[in-house]
């Protein structure tokens, strides 16, 4: 492959790389707005979450993080809150 080649071809990759970063930045965005908009509703129906809800969520998320399974009542306190609502939905 000639050196005009190869560089057409990396500069192809690079950028088809670019194209798809931007798309999943995207999709990310969109992502991070739904929830958003998700739990404001949540919480426009149910109160503002509390701050032992967002420490069970924190908790439960870090748990996911590390592939572990979190003791679900443990994590929940045995009350719905803030995980229950994202894993679940409240209702």
């Amino acid at each position: 492959m000639s050196l005009s080649a190869w560089l057409t071809r990396a500069a192809e990759a690079k950028l088809r790389q670019d194209r798809d970063a931007s798309i999943l930045e995207e999709a990310q965005q969109r992502r991070s707005k739904a929830l958003g908009a998700y739990l404001g509703e949540g919480q426009a129906e149910h109160g503002a979450f509390t701050q032992e809800e967002m420490a069970r969520a924190r908790r439960m998320a870090r748990a996911r993080r590390t592939h572990e399974a979190p003791n679900t009542a443990e994590a929940r306190g045995g009350e719905q809150g803030l995980g229950d609502w994202l894993l679940y939905g409240m209702g």
